[in-house]
């Protein structure tokens, strides 16, 4: 989660041109505005870490450069941002960010406890907690951690826990819906009704758009009544 700014006076065109070549002459909420002004990750990393150079107090420098160096793929530096971000001031948005570095390392007992400190950065940190429900087996906690969100891992709870009916109202809600795994779900959704005809033509349009789902579709027992009628 990347911290907010607040919306600032100067034009866009010199907020750019003056994070590159004054940097210093900016305040704070100018300096991070500015950052939302490219879609260059690495420009983006650079101005946040001119904000943490310059004000070195304030904690959304750092933890706004991690943000970018997650979207990096670069863990170890990301964790250290946070880390850095919350030594500065102890915030829930940080803590919620140290969680997602602690999935990928496989420690979902961690992540789940940074994540339990850190509820008060709002909804996405409970969504947080439902993914690694999920890995955990609890679906009833992940679903009920996700309520209110139609995305493809809040219609997976309820698939896995029983609920194909929910699940599918949550998936035709998604924005995922269109997506290979999004139609292959959705097979799976209407296996889990007697819905031949929902099978069909969801992993028809899901192996047309990855076909490797074709070879997983023919192994897969979700499908096992239906292997006469896959049309694959």
């Amino acid at each position: 989660m990347r911290v907010n700014y607040d919306r600032v006076g100067k034009s866009d065109e010199q907020l750019i041109s003056m994070s590159k070549t004054m940097p210093d002459s900016l305040n704070v909420e100018e300096l991070l505005f500015s950052a939302t002004l490219t879609t260059d990750l690495n420009e983006q990393l650079r101005i946040y870490r001119e904000a943490s150079r310059i004000f070195p107090a304030d904690y959304r420098g750092p933890n706004n450069a991690g943000y970018v160096l997650y979207q990096q793929n670069k863990m170890a530096e990301a964790e250290a941002e946070f880390q850095k971000a919350n030594s500065i001031q102890d915030n829930p948005i940080s803590t919620n960010n140290l969680g997602a570095c602690a999935c990928p390392k496989g420690d979902r007992k961690k992540a789940m406890e940074l994540y339990r400190k850190a509820t008060a950065a709002g909804p996405e940190v409970k969504y947080n907690m439902g993914i690694i429900n999920i890995q955990d087996g609890d679906y009833s906690s992940a679903s009920s951690n996700m309520s209110g969100m139609d995305t493809f891992n809040a219609a997976l709870a309820k698939t896995l826990g029983g609920d194909a009916a929910g699940a599918q109202k949550i998936l035709e809600g998604s924005s995922d819906k269109d997506s290979a795994a999004g139609h292959y779900l959705m097979a799976i959704i209407g296996a889990r009704q007697s819905n031949g005809d929902m099978v069909r033509n969801h992993l028809g349009m899901a192996v047309q758009k990855d076909a490797t789902l074709r070879e997983k579709a023919m192994k897969d027992l979700e499908f096992r009544n239906f292997k006469g009628q896959l049309g694959l």
